[in-house]
């Protein structure tokens, strides 16, 4: 059974109430992620991360969320941090199956990078480290981000989402983003506004390991309709509003999760 956390009764009416804000894991689902760890993290650690980042304002830190996809764009040799594959029938991850060295994937690469936060690295290589560890804590909570490799995460599954042609994974990477359309701030406001502080202390703990082994249940369960899938789907209004909640919920963990990791290890 998927380890499910608690939702408060005010999350739970802010999404009703906002069924127009689908949220996923493209550039927009980034930038509400770090926007609202922004304001969940210590007033001391939020001047360490102006200071390091040479910025003043959480629109510009939210920007910067996306700093790892772009530099995967020149250094394709990031490109498997991104990710996990593990096998289907695996009941857990395995980093010595799953990721043996010297390869790198997000569960490690996010360790080496919370590492260097820990450091006394140079700060160019501490500020490289930080915008690492602000996107993949988005990735990891992603659950075609821990997919198979045989359709790289879902990446050669094929069909559409509300007529429009996408792999699944870009159904979960942009697709549910772009089906409801509405801007980002707003969808910060509703997960500012809709989690409790019991909330945040529930999911305010972990590791890279403990986080992705989490998500995998959601990888696995019938409607992320992921293993077993072979193409050719049409998802529709009823399969945007089967994973609403699972999505809203991921990412509201990767923005605390991601406040929790900067205030406990950025020195």
């Amino acid at each position: 059974m998927p380890r499910l956390f608690l939702i408060s009764a005010a999350f739970a009416l802010v999404l009703c109430a906002t069924a127009g804000t689908a949220l996923a894991w493209g550039p927009d689902g980034h930038r509400v992620i770090c926007a609202v760890a922004w304001d969940y993290m210590k007033p001391e650690t939020r001047t360490k991360v102006q200071e390091l980042l040479e910025i003043k304002t959480r629109d510009e830190y939210a920007e910067l969320c996306n700093w790892a996809d772009d530099y995967r764009n020149t250094h394709p040799e990031t490109g498997p941090w991104h990710v996990i594959h593990v096998p289907k029938d695996a009941l857990a991850i395995d980093m010595a199956r799953d990721c043996p060295a010297p390869k790198s994937c997000i569960v490690n690469q996010l360790d080496r990078d919370i590492e260097i936060l820990r450091g006394a690295a140079a700060k160019p290589e501490k500020a490289a480290a930080l915008k690492f560890v602000m996107h993949f804590m988005g990735d990891i909570h992603q659950p075609l981000h821990i997919g198979l490799a045989a359709d790289r995460g879902g990446a050669e599954i094929k069909g559409t989402l509300l007529g429009k042609p996408m792999a699944l994974h870009d159904v979960w990477d942009t697709g549910l983003l772009e089906s409801r359309g509405a801007p980002w701030q707003d969808s910060v406001k509703d997960i500012l506004r809709g989690t409790s502080g019991l909330d945040r202390q529930l999911r305010a703990k972990g590791t890279p390991l403990e986080w992705a082994n989490e998500v995998r249940d959601y990888t696995r369960m019938p409607q992320t309709d992921y293993y077993d899938n072979t193409g050719n789907f049409e998802y529709g209004e009823v399969y945007v509003a089967q994973n609403f909640f699972t999505v809203m919920d991921l990412m509201t963990r990767a923005a605390i999760r991601l406040a929790f990791v900067l205030d406990s290890e950025l020195k």
